[in-house]
């Protein structure tokens, strides 16, 4: 058994080998397979101006015949050797080649035909909760000065703090140097006044002369002293600084601290400080305008201090980095903030003394006294730009003050209506909208009379005044930032311009019958300021420029303040203004609980207090933290978004809704290939999934993300930081992209 066993293993093994040798031979015999053919189509995403041609270039592997047949479909003509010849755009085209070799083997592509101007339609977007859609057929400039702060000081008093905060400060384009001290601000000296500012009523220290202006730049009394290194400093920066100089008539002598209220001389006209301790104001040196001014004459003159700014920087009123002039501030609330040169009936103050006892200046008074110094500062300058105005808020655009005027607005001549109810005389009607189209009236007349403008830029400061639930301000940091908080700060920007939101404030029962549209039930009023006072230059001083030289939205270390201020600028940005500056300073800095260890540091505190505020001139100026910017030209963007929720701020009824997201897109002049695109979602605890649309000359590739995130309340804080890899746009000029709740997202795109 066991021999045979053995001698079968050997036999099945020896047939086993001839089986394999013979299957080996036949493999060596049998030819290779034929390989696959595969067409391939260069360009992969072709573009062609409408009625212009592309060549497409067909690869044919597998196969040394090379032929294919070409085909299109959907518009437009290809030859036999792929050139493709476009129709009028815009359509989409399917270019099709098919091997010779294999009829099975076929390519496509899609060819993207512009429209006839040479304008790229970009892919729809589907899934997405909202669109943004960005068209650059539609362009404006933006003035480089729309990124200012007011009172920027580099150094001084405060340096110590400024150390720490050199992380904060952004990219400013202007210094704004104005407030209630420039209206008593000596500039031979540079002693000034505090006005109110130093207490709101005729207590100690209040209304007090003092050297506070001097002593925040480190600089002893003399010509220009407060102003020296002031527009050093912005200069120096490639910054440019408005100058602000004081019309009202009087300004410290000295800083001896408090002053007296004096009495009026009437309802209607000021009174007279005490020569002792004030400088008359006014606007021609009577000898001509000199840099070298008498120090001992009692006097201080508008025309002596444009002249020492020009001789101390020459050719400096129209370089990049500039001077501005600015007259005066405020002049709307003198009677409040200034009753130290202006008085009262009782040569006293209180916020809440009578209306009657307080001055109300004729509404003449304002535009006489802007236009002399603004002759006095063209005659030596006249290329300078001169902004004037520099209103408060709403009422002194309304009746350059609601206590001074309650009878209405002027009549044509510039009088006050009178009578029982108060009506403009014959021969002098129509009586006015609102006070400011009588002053551009007046402006507009007297830069006719010259041959060129007097005054370039209305400025008017915008504080906003809604409250949450009524009662609480945006601008209380020490209130719990609730949603309803959150909520109006985001949204209130939108009085700016938006023709559907009415904030809740006073100022939209205050509106003037001629400009009530879109009102409630309660007759309260949308209040959009720009459009507004865009209608009205353009009527009454066409060519005048728009300045918002202060605005605050409150909470400056809070995510939701980088949102609001985000958002003021690019809806500034989209209005065509000349500048704007943002007033800063107006947070309480104790309501963030010393945060990130500050230990009671004030300047560690306070750097923390504006840090997203100012964090918002970066998203324009710097949001890679290496000078990139939002551009020079402002591109047309509109968010179109389904599911804007209702505002529950509103009475029931409304059909206002809240704004979730907000986008402006901004390119270089001349440079087709930039364009930023910023896109807000302010939204509290919502992401949002938001297709972006590019109407363009370029075809976009990839974007580089960044991203300002955050909280709200509490110690606040905010970082800006680039948000992943570069995103690729795969898609003809869109993609779709994440926004988190209470975000500011920047793209970058790139061809």
């Amino acid at each position: 058994m066991a021999d045979r066993s053995h001698r079968g293993v050997a036999v099945a093994a020896a047939w086993l080998a001839v089986q394999l040798s013979a299957t080996a031979c036949h493999l060596h015999d049998r030819p290779p397979p034929t390989p696959a053919v595969v067409v391939h189509i260069t360009p992969a995403t072709p573009v062609v101006a409408s009625g212009g041609q592309v060549q497409l270039h067909a690869a044919v592997d597998g196969t040394t015949d090379q032929a294919v047949d070409w085909s299109a479909s959907g518009g437009g003509q290809v030859t036999a050797t792929g050139l493709f010849l476009a129709p009028a755009g815009p359509l989409d085209a399917l270019v099709t080649a098919r091997a010779h070799a294999d009829p099975t083997a076929v390519a496509s592509v899609t060819v993207h035909v512009n429209a006839a101007d040479g304008y790229i339609t970009p892919d729809v977007l589907t899934g997405t909760d909202l669109t943004v859609e960005v068209d650059a057929h539609a362009t404006r400039p933006i003035s480089r000065f729309l990124y200012g702060l007011n009172n920027v000081e580099f150094g001084g008093k405060n340096a110590a703090a400024f150390g720490v905060w050199a992380s904060t400060m952004p990219a400013t384009t202007l210094s704004r140097v104005g407030g209630n001290r420039s209206t008593g601000l000596d500039w031979e000296t540079g002693y000034s006044n505090c006005g109110s500012d130093c207490g709101a009523s005729s207590q100690a220290g209040s209304f007090r002369n003092d050297a506070n202006l001097l002593d925040n730049v480190f600089a002893a009394p003399g010509v220009g002293a407060a102003w020296r290194p002031r527009v050093d400093g912005q200069l120096g920066a490639g910054s440019s600084i408005v100058v602000t100089a004081p019309i009202l008539g009087w300004v410290a002598g000295d800083a001896s601290g408090q002053q007296p209220i004096p009495v009026y001389a009437s309802h209607t006209a000021p009174g007279s400080p005490s020569t002792a301790h004030w400088h008359r104001l006014l606007a021609r040196d009577p000898a001509g305008a000199t840099a070298t001014p008498d120090t001992a004459d009692g006097a201080v003159y508008t025309d002596d201090l444009v002249k020492w700014l020009d001789t101390t920087w020459p050719g400096r009123w129209t370089s990049t980095a500039n001077i501005q002039v600015s007259l005066d501030n405020e002049p709307d609330l003198w009677k409040e903030t200034h009753a130290e040169i202006v008085g009262t009936a009782t040569g006293a103050f209180d916020p809440s003394m009578a209306t009657t006892d307080l001055l109300a200046l004729p509404y003449p008074w304002y535009p006489d006294r802007s236009l002399e110094h603004a002759a006095a500062v063209k005659d030596v300058a006249p290329e300078a730009t001169l902004w004037a105005g520099g209103f408060a808020g709403y009422d002194g655009l309304f009746l350059f003050n609601y206590g001074a005027h309650p009878e209405g607005p002027p009549c044509a001549d510039g009088s006050s209506p009178a009578g029982s109810p108060p009506t403009c005389p014959p021969g002098a009607t129509p009586q006015y909208t609102w006070f400011v189209d009588y002053l551009l009236d007046r402006w507009h007349a007297a830069a006719v009379a010259r041959g060129r403008p007097l005054v370039d830029v209305l400025d008017v400061h915008w504080y906003v005044q809604a409250l949450a639930g009524g009662a609480v301000s945006v601008t209380n940091d020490d209130a719990p930032q609730t949603s309803a908080v959150v909520d109006l700060r985001v949204q209130s920007p939108r009085s700016l311009w938006d023709p559907d939101y009415i904030e809740g404030s006073w100022i939209n029962a205050a509106i003037p019958t001629a400009f009530q549209q879109g009102c409630d039930a309660n007759h309260a009023c949308p209040i959009m300021l720009l459009p507004r006072l865009q209608a009205s230059i353009d009527a009454h001083a066409p060519g005048l420029g728009l300045a918002i030289g202060e605005y605050w939205y409150g909470r400056g270390g809070d995510v939701s303040s980088t949102i609001a201020n985000a958002d003021v600028l690019g809806i500034l940005a989209r209005a065509g203004a000349h500048a704007s500056a943002m007033w800063w300073n107006a947070s309480n800095i104790w309501a963030y609980n010393q945060p990130n260890g500050c230990a009671d540091q004030q300047g560690c505190t306070t750097d923390h207090a504006y840090r997203c505020a100012l964090m918002a001139i970066d998203v324009y100026r710097n949001f890679d933290g290496a000078g990139a910017t939002f551009g020079d030209t402002f591109v047309a963007t509109a968010a179109d978004d389904p599911g804007r929720p209702p505002d529950p701020i509103r009475a029931a009824g409304s059909t206002q809704t809240l704004e979730r997201v907000t986008a402006y897109a901004g390119g270089q002049a001349g440079d087709p290939n930039r364009l930023v695109v910023v896109v807000i979602n302010k939204t509290t605890g919502q992401s949002l999934q938001a297709g972006l649309r590019v109407t363009a000359t370029v075809r976009f590739g990839s974007a580089s993300v960044y991203r300002v995130t955050g909280v709200n309340g509490g110690a606040g804080g905010c970082t800006l930081a680039r948000a992943g890899a570069d995103l690729p746009i795969t898609k003809v000029n869109a993609w779709t992209a994440t926004l988190p709740p209470q975000s500011v997202t920047i793209f970058q795109l790139r061809p």
